[in-house]
C-alpha cells in the first residue's frame, strides 16, 4: 500500500490506458486504480449505460477489491460518474476531484 486509493475515471470513449503517464507520475504517493467504465476499454458490453448504473458498477468494483474509502478523480463522463458515486456513497469518498466536465 503506497498511499490513499485514487480511482481515475476517464471520459467518453476513453480507457484506463489514457491516464497511464499521469498514473506513473504519482504512483509513489497513491494506490492508483483505473477501472474501465461499462461499454469502454476492456469492460463487458451492457445494454444500458446511465450515470447511476456506472456509479453502481463503481461501488461493486470497490466491494470486490476491498476498497473502503477512495479519492475519485473523474474527467468528462468520468467526472459525472465520480459525482454520482459521491452522492450514492458519500461515506466512501474522502475527496472528489472533477476535471473538464460539461454542465
Amino acid at each position: 500500500d503506497t498511499g490513499p486509493d485514487l480511482i481515475v475515471f476517464y471520459g467518453l470513449f476513453g480507457s484506463g490506458k489514457n491516464w497511464r503517464s499521469f498514473a506513473r507520475s504519482i504512483v509513489n504517493d497513491f494506490q492508483i486504480w483505473m477501472p474501465d467504465a461499462r461499454n469502454h476499454g476492456e469492460s463487458p458490453h451492457a445494454e444500458t449505460m446511465s450515470y447511476k448504473e456506472m456509479a453502481e458498477d463503481v461501488v461493486c468494483f470497490l466491494d470486490n477489491n476491498g476498497l473502503e474509502r477512495i479519492m475519485p478523480l473523474g474527467q468528462s463522463m468520468g467526472g459525472k460518474t465520480a459525482m454520482q458515486v459521491a452522492l450514492r456513497s458519500p461515506e466512501r469518498v474522502s475527496c472528489l476531484i472533477v476535471v473538464d466536465i460539461a454542465p
